[in-house]
Parts: C-alpha cells; structure tokens; sequence
C-alpha cells in the first residue's frame, strides 16, 4: 500500500465506524475537519469550573491529536456586533418582552474571548456568529464548501444548543458528522444525554458519536504506519 493509503482514516464510533462510506486519507486531507464549538469564557464561567473542567481537558485532548496529525481546525464563536447589541439592549428597554434569554455576549468583550487553553492557532480557522446555529449569519458555509469540506468532527460547549443546532445544519447540508460525546457539555446531565442520542438514534440520522480517546487513537494509529 502507499503510504497514503496507510494513513487512511478510520474512527470506531457508534452506531457505525466514522467515516460511514469507507476510510479516506490522507489526514491532512481538505475532506475533514475538527470543529470546536464556542470555549469562550462566557458559557466556561455559566457552567462553573467543576462542571467544566472534564469536558475541557477532553476538548484539548481532541485539539491536540488533531493537530499534531495534520487535522484540519476550526473554532466558532458566538457573539454580536457591538452596534446590534447596543440596539437590541435598547429594544429590550422598551420591551421587556424582547430581552427574553441569555445575556448577548459582544465581540471584542473579555466574556467573548476564546479560553486560553483552547485558544486558536495561528493557522486555524476562526468563525464568528452571532446565532446558534454556527452557520447562520455567519461565513462557515462559504469556508467549508472552498475548502471542499465533506467531513465534520464536532465538540465544544454547549450541546443542547450550538453544538447539536451546528451538527443539524451540517447535516442538511450533506456533512458527515461525528460527535465526540465526552468532549460536549449541556445545561443539564439530560440535555447532553438527548443530544447524544437524537444523533445516533436510526442509524445515525445526525451522525455517529465516539469519545475523544478513540478519535485520538485512530488518528495516532492511522499516522503510525507511514
């Protein structure tokens, strides 16, 4: 086999191994990426360090293996423009009604920025929105279709809202997704257990899911034939 071919890869996940149509290399390919859902110290501090602190450490496992394998790394990050903030604080001024939910985080504050721990490099795609759903409002679309993107990796913060509005979106738009499930994080235990299983349920309507070890291992196995 060519060393491509050697380093095809393959990530035993439930309820089928990822990718589901066959390994594909090399790892470095343009066809896959990690995407890391909004680490910013805003949700860190909502869920409070102990809650937080596993989920974390299994975020920057993924991070590490990933780039140490030549993975392809994308980050997002939730937050407004500072002028449609300042509007919509007003808005909910006038109308109590339309303040309804969590505080706006505001790009460029302190709670918007990405914790150090999973702070991007410098050859790292970063994306900014303002939703929940990663790819609304935002550029992603347009980034993951010139990169040739087919293949998304998913963890990060929170699983009940970012992360699983992310992965529906990718799946309606014909990504393969997989979730690392040790590496997200939801409000509430039960939250994060729905979300696992609404995207495993019928054979994996939304994706498959796997812990971050297994994904790290595949990545280091498959790189250790060349």
């Amino acid at each position: 086999m060519t060393a491509e071919t050697d380093r095809a890869l393959r990530v035993p996940a439930h309820p089928y191994d990822w990718p589901p149509f066959g390994p594909f290399g090399p790892i470095a390919s343009s066809r896959a990426a990690l995407m890391v859902i909004d680490c910013q110290q805003a949700h860190v501090a909502r869920f409070g360090d102990t809650a937080v602190a596993s989920v974390i450490a299994e975020i920057k496992h993924a991070l590490g293996a990933a780039r140490d394998a030549g993975f392809r790394i994308i980050h997002t990050r939730q937050g407004e423009r500072p002028e449609i903030a300042a509007a919509r604080s007003r808005r909910a001024l006038a109308d109590p009604a339309a303040g309804v939910g969590e505080a706006m985080l505001v790009q460029g504050s302190d709670d918007w920025q990405i914790i150090g721990s999973c702070m991007p490099s410098t050859d790292e795609v970063v994306v900014d929105r303002p939703g929940r759903d990663a790819f609304h409002a935002s550029d992603l679309d347009l980034i993951v279709r010139t990169l040739g993107l087919t293949h998304l990796v998913l963890a990060g913060l929170s699983a009940d809202g970012a992360v699983h509005a992310t992965m529906r979106s990718a799946n309606d738009r014909g990504l393969d997704c997989l979730l690392l499930d040790n590496a997200v994080l939801a409000t509430d235990t039960r939250y994060a257990d729905a979300c696992i299983s609404m995207t495993v349920m019928q054979s994996g309507i939304f994706g498959a899911a796997c812990h971050t070890h297994t994904f790290a291992n595949a990545l280091e196995d498959s790189a250790s034939t060349i």
